[in-house]
């Protein structure tokens, strides 16, 4: 009799540990993780892929690889691909050129960073302070709009300037140099 007693006892604590822990998961929706607020986490965003692409290959074939990748990834990740396939004779030359455009702003922008902070300190010395720049980019989350059935429908913002998500690396050579 004892030994029932104990496994009944068992049992419903195991019972009430897995609808308590049941409970407290998040829901993972096609829009990103749904958090007990009833709001999502993902936000839309564009990815650049850049690639070879064969001498056969047309404009057209790129942009419905493009399409197509784009349709899986917006439902599954809220996420829209931007696909730049070159040919391989001009693939390194242009990735080359897009690398150091990169690295120029970025050196731009360090310069200026480090100048502002120059700035402050020489106005810190002098007991003044200088007025800070306020953020331009908005927290409200993903712009939509609504299609020709009136239906919600996210807009992906475009590639920057400066981005460069994935890319193909052909060589050792080129792995080196862009590592």
């Amino acid at each position: 009799m004892k030994k029932r007693f104990v496994s009944l006892a068992l049992c419903l604590l195991m019972l009430v540990t897995v609808v308590a822990t049941a409970a407290c998961g998040e829901e993972k929706t096609p829009e990103g993780t749904l958090t007990i607020d009833g709001t999502t986490d993902a936000r839309a965003m564009t990815i650049s892929i850049w690639g070879i692409k064969g001498e056969g290959t047309t404009d057209e074939a790129v942009a419905m690889v493009e399409e197509a990748m784009s349709k899986l990834t917006q439902t599954q990740f809220n996420t829209a691909i931007d696909l730049i396939l070159l040919e391989e004779d001009e693939y390194a030359e242009k990735l080359e050129e897009y690398m150091d455009e990169i690295q120029a702003k970025k050196d731009a922008e360090a310069e200026a960073e480090a100048a502002r902070k120059k700035a402050e300190k020489e106005a810190k010395k002098k007991g003044e302070t200088l007025a800070t720049e306020a953020a331009t980019e908005s927290a409200t989350g993903d712009e939509t709009v609504l299609d020709e059935y009136n239906l919600p429908t996210t807009l992906y913002p475009e590639v920057e300037d400066d981005q460069l998500d994935i890319f193909l690396i052909t060589d050792y050579d080129m792995l080196v140099k862009f590592n």
